[in-house]
């Protein structure tokens, strides 16, 4: 699986970053009951479906979340129509800055050279502006000269396009360094809708942000070895993401983890026959935590041990799904967990297609 050569294209580092305000899951529930004004039989049905979401903790930059009354951004008043899409805009144009440079100074060394970034990649599926994320991260660095690119809506598998775009740099220019940095406020879009499947989608999602440095290098790191995607077409209608009049409307069916376990195996065949590689060479599976149900999912379809794929369920524990950031918070808690060198990681995500994107890495010590 590994040509390894002096040097090759790697991630070389990961930082990350969340808002201050942390909300237990059994706190959000009395949230989510007050908001939709469910009747007593109901929140015990909330309850459960929180409890079984194997959530403990999530982030967001809006304080109401961990609140019955005295809301401070969402009405007190249920008749009260939500806030609108601009003033959603509003706060992400204020928070994503904050938490970016965060993410970035937690991944760069001290004794790194910043004005050495030649590329600046961002991604984001919850919020835009313009001038945007991308020149507020460049002004603050002091990179008049760095090359932009923004991946935007691109859902949750956002970050492999960006490795992407950043891979394909590092290959043509010499001397590269590129900085990746994603951005996700899922929780300015909360939507006051009763339905089953919106009542599982505001069970999952959290803030955070990520950065990652991708160079050519002999340095130890995450080496970037092949990347796959596939569309799932029949489910196209079952995750959707759309622009709305109060915020982003998120459509996440509860049949996403059938179709997942339904169709994976043959999409990872697929990557492995592609590879030249057998099942036996992954030593873990960094999956985009969705939710438990998707995680159980690409287990069964891929036929692998909890193990192999537990620092997903760490993530999902601690931070929920923070969209397409969630699946860098993955890699860097392998990294973190101690990675031995020649150890082969492939990555996935899952978004609106239904689309699956993956990566394979070797760790290089």
């Amino acid at each position: 699986m590994n040509n390894r050569t002096t040097a090759s294209i790697k991630i070389t580092n990961i930082g990350t970053a969340v808002p201050p305000h942390q909300v237990p899951q059994d706190r959000v529930v009395g949230f989510m009951s007050k908001m939709m004004d469910v009747p007593e039989d109901e929140h015990r049905k909330l309850r459960i479906i929180y409890k079984a979401s194997g959530i403990q903790t999530r982030y967001s930059v809006i304080n109401d979340y961990d609140k019955t009354e005295n809301f401070v951004f969402f009405p007190n008043d249920a008749s009260v129509p939500h806030p609108s899409t601009a003033a959603r805009m509003h706060l992400y144009e204020q928070h994503a800055p904050q938490l970016a440079i965060q993410a970035i100074e937690d991944c760069l060394p001290s004794d790194f050279d910043v004005q050495s970034v030649t590329h600046l990649v961002t991604f984001s599926c919850t919020g835009m502006y313009a001038p945007g994320l991308d020149l507020d991260i460049a002004e603050h660095l002091e990179l008049t000269e760095v090359s932009r690119t923004c991946i935007n809506f691109m859902g949750c598998y956002a970050a492999f396009n960006a490795l992407k775009v950043a891979y394909a740099f590092a290959n043509a220019f010499e001397n590269a360094k590129v900085l990746i940095v994603g951005v996700e406020l899922c929780t300015l879009h909360f939507q006051r809708f009763n339905e089953y499947d919106h009542i599982i989608a505001n069970s999952l999602f959290g803030d955070g942000a990520v950065a990652a440095l991708i160079q050519k290098t002999d340095q130890a790191g995450l080496s970037i070895e092949n990347f796959y995607h596939a569309i799932v077409r029949d489910g196209k209608q079952e995750m959707a993401w759309r622009i709305e009049d109060t915020g982003f409307h998120m459509q996440l069916s509860g049949y996403v983890p059938r179709i997942l376990k339904e169709n994976l195996s043959i999409a990872f065949d697929n990557l492995l026959a592609a590879l030249g590689i057998g099942h036996s060479a992954i030593d873990y599976f960094a999956v985009h935590p969705g939710g438990r149900k998707i995680l159980e999912s690409v287990e069964a379809a891929l036929q692998i041990q909890r193990p192999q794929v537990s620092a997903s369920y760490e993530v999902l524990k601690n931070y929920g799904n923070m969209s397409s950031v969630t699946v860098l918070f993955v890699l860097k808690h392998l990294l973190e967990m101690g990675l031995q060198d020649g150890q082969n990681i492939l990555g996935m995500a899952f978004g609106p297609g239904l689309t699956v994107e993956a990566a394979t890495f070797t760790y290089e010590d």
